[in-house]
């Protein structure tokens, strides 16, 4: 994170568009997953291994708050 930053007034106005869109909306700091540094090439693009393996918390989270009554997961497979 970077200090001087505006990352909560951009949460803030992405909340409002999904809103305006019915779209389900995830913050992402409520996913099992520790985003640091390493796991990005630049501020905001993730390195691929660890987009995969994100991805499967992020969709779940999405389904769960868009359709409560879907019985759809995604499965969260480990790395080898």
């Amino acid at each position: 994170m970077i200090a001087d930053s505006r990352y909560g007034q951009f949460d803030d106005y992405i909340q409002g568009v999904a809103k305006t869109f019915s779209v389900p909306f995830v913050e992402f700091r409520t996913l099992p997953y520790e985003f640091d540094d390493s796991r990005f090439y630049i501020q905001d693009h993730m390195t691929g291994d660890d987009a995969a393996e994100v991805c499967p918390w992020s969709l779940n989270a999405v389904l769960a708050s868009g359709k409560r009554s879907s019985q759809a997961t995604i499965s969260n497979q480990s790395r080898s």
